[in-house]
This record gives C-alpha cells, structure tokens and sequence, in this order.
C-alpha cells in the first residue's frame, strides 16, 4: 500500500499506522539476502517494542499494525541469492556504474523496495533508472526521461555480490551465466524468467527516493 493506513485500538480509536515501501500489485517482491535480514531484524525490533507498550492500548495497536504489515510483505518476499557465475547483463541485486554524458560515473545498486535507501546508492528495482538499466551489458547506454530532458547513461561496469559476500564483475564484457535462486524461509522460490517478466513500468511513490541522483553533473535530475 502506499499510503499509511488506519488501525483501531482496544477503545475503539483510529490509530494512523504508517505504510511500507510501495509495492505494486502483481509485482514479484523480490529481496536480496542483505534486504531480507533487515527486515527479520525490523521484526524482531517491533515483537520487542509490542512487549514494552503492552499496557498502552493505543501505542499497541500502532504497533500490531506495523507489525501485521511486514509479517505480509514478509511472507511474500522473493529472496534472489547470489549463486554460480552473474549474469552479463544488469538484473535485480547487480550493482552498476554508469557514466553520463557529462562524464561523472554513479555507481547504483539494484534491491527490492524495502531496501531501497538513495543516501546509500541502493534503488528499489521499480525505480525508473533501475528500469532504464534492466538488460543493459556493459557498454551499452540506456535512456532516462527526466524532467531536464533525456538522459543518457552509459554501463561501465557491472558486479554482483557471491555467495560469501564478496564482488564479481569487471568493466568490459566478462562471459557470464544466468544467476540462480534459491528458496530462503519463508521467502518463495522464483524463476528467473518469472522474476524478469514480472517487474513493472509503472510510477510508484517509492521512486521519489531516487529521484533527485546527480546524473549530469552538478545539477540533480529529476526522473520521470
């Protein structure tokens, strides 16, 4: 949902319970490793603070609500795990650089929409750049509308994270397989063909986050 919704308590006041990251309907809730253990460790904060305010009806049901919400986008997570050789092409939880026309590079991680955090240079994957860059190798350049005009971001580099953590991935082609998933409790098992058909070109709220990168040096775009 992408607007906080509302809970009543035991006396049967509105609580506002704030919302999570957007998710659109039909789109695949895809996680890295990273992204799901954040939001384990989210749960467990607020199972802690529900035991602290149990004496307070109103504050409980704030917390039950935000609880219930992240229990369900808990239960829907898709978690996409590093395995095998990367893919040659930029997919969900690659990390890429890319260079302007301006010749400045930003360097953008591709996460689900949980994970999402601008400051850090994660971007939820139905963020418009994230869509712009969805298949591109390196070298190729992909178009970004923007509220200045079209952007063109060149790929010059592409790495995704292994197993044990660490980066694989190079500037220029590096032959690559097709990455593998694995089923992560509670998160469900997804195809790679699935996962790719299902992300979504639409507009989402979340976006706004990324909105405002620096892709032409030192004026800040605005994505469309």
């Amino acid at each position: 949902m992408s607007r906080a919704f509302i809970k009543e308590d035991a006396s049967g006041e509105e609580v506002i319970v704030p919302s999570r990251a957007p998710l659109p309907p039909g789109t695949p809730n895809l996680v890295t490793p990273r992204g799901y253990a954040l939001l384990e460790a989210e749960l467990a904060e607020l199972m802690a603070e529900r035991e602290r305010v149990l004496s307070d009806p109103r504050q409980l049901a704030g917390v039950q609500g935000r609880i219930e919400a992240l229990e369900e986008r808990l239960s829907s997570a898709q978690v996409v795990t590093p395995g095998g050789p990367p893919p040659d092409e930029v997919r969900f939880g690659a990390t890429v650089t890319v260079r302007t026309a301006a010749g400045e590079e930003r360097r953008l991680t591709i996460v689900g929409v949980d994970e999402a955090d601008a400051t850090t240079g994660r971007v939820a994957f139905t963020a418009p750049i994230a869509r712009a860059l969805m298949e591109r190798r390196v070298g190729e350049e992909a178009r970004l509308k923007t509220a200045r005009g079209e952007q063109v971001l060149k790929v010059v580099g592409l790495e995704y994270e292994t197993a044990r953590g660490s980066a694989q991935g190079r500037a220029g082609a590096l032959p690559c397989a097709l990455q593998r998933l694995q089923q992560h409790h509670p998160a469900q098992q997804l195809d790679p063909g699935e996962r790719d058909r299902g992300l979504q070109r639409g507009r989402h709220p979340r976006d706004l986050e990324v909105e405002r990168l620096d892709l032409g040096g030192s004026a800040a775009a605005e994505v469309l």
